[in-house]
């Protein structure tokens, strides 16, 4: 299996190479052909489209012995080229994203109850998802769910305020280019748009995209992501009740 499925899509026109650094084009070209010149040709398997499984459960709880409970909530989003990904970049953020996002000032700072919280992203060429990740007090387990899915709630119905906004919006960019100070960061930079047939972006471009997202676009987007039955829960830790998590989900 694992032979075939190298044979069927690891191919010479489905590869991209990319090379950052102190290089000339020349050079580079050089090398790739003298790596890559041999390999033979052939066909690549056409992927078929992400179908999302419709199951009837919407908790995973896998019991096991710990000092704390692990959880993810997740949502399904868009895809990797969707034009609202950059608003929904600032409401994860905004929502798990560093010391000053809403999760960890209100798990962390204020109930003590999380170990790490944070929001994140994961986009693919026909499918994304949205996540919220916890370590948790195993005897706080359904009180940590309850704020969580509070604050999705709030910043669905009331958006978020013109102070994070601005805030978030430097954390990112702030980020992205501290990020990009390595040669290494740079290539998967590129090469994901490139592997993934999206028009390049620059650092520059990103910011700009970045800087445009309104709190209105944040807004509609947790409107949009934040509904009680496309939500699912994975957690796992010692045993816990299911029945009440399963009550919380429905927001």
């Amino acid at each position: 299996d694992f032979v075939r499925y190298h044979n069927e899509h690891y191919v010479p026109n489905a590869t991209t190479v990319v090379v950052a650094g102190k290089v000339t084009e020349k050079n580079v070209l050089s090398y790739v052909t003298r790596a890559f010149g041999g390999v033979k040709r052939r066909p690549k398997k056409e992927k078929k489209p992400t179908v999302i499984p419709k199951t009837s459960s919407r908790i995973a709880a896998i019991e096991k012995t710990s000092d704390q409970t692990h959880l993810i909530l997740g949502f399904p989003s868009y895809a990797y080229g969707d034009a609202r990904n950059p608003a929904q970049k600032v409401l994860a953020t905004a929502l798990g994203g560093g010391m000053s996002s809403r999760l960890f000032m209100k798990l962390r700072e204020e109930l003590g109850v999380a170990y790490y919280v944070y929001a994140s992203t994961m986009k693919f060429t026909d499918h994304g998802h949205f996540t919220i990740s916890a370590g948790v007090a195993n005897e706080r387990v359904s009180e940590v769910l309850r704020e969580i899915v509070k604050e999705l709630a709030l910043i669905a119905r009331n958006g978020i305020t013109d102070a994070e906004l601005a805030r978030v919006k430097e954390y990112i960019i702030g980020n992205m280019k501290l990020e990009l100070e390595s040669s290494d960061s740079f290539a998967s930079l590129y090469g994901n748009q490139a592997v993934l047939g999206q028009k390049i972006k620059g650092p520059e471009e990103i910011e700009k995209e970045t800087r445009k997202v309104t709190k209105q676009a944040v807004q509609k987007v947790a409107q949009d992501i934040f509904k009680a039955k496309s939500a699912r829960l994975a957690l796992i830790g010692p045993r816990m009740d299911e029945k009440e998590l399963e009550e919380i989900l429905k927001f």
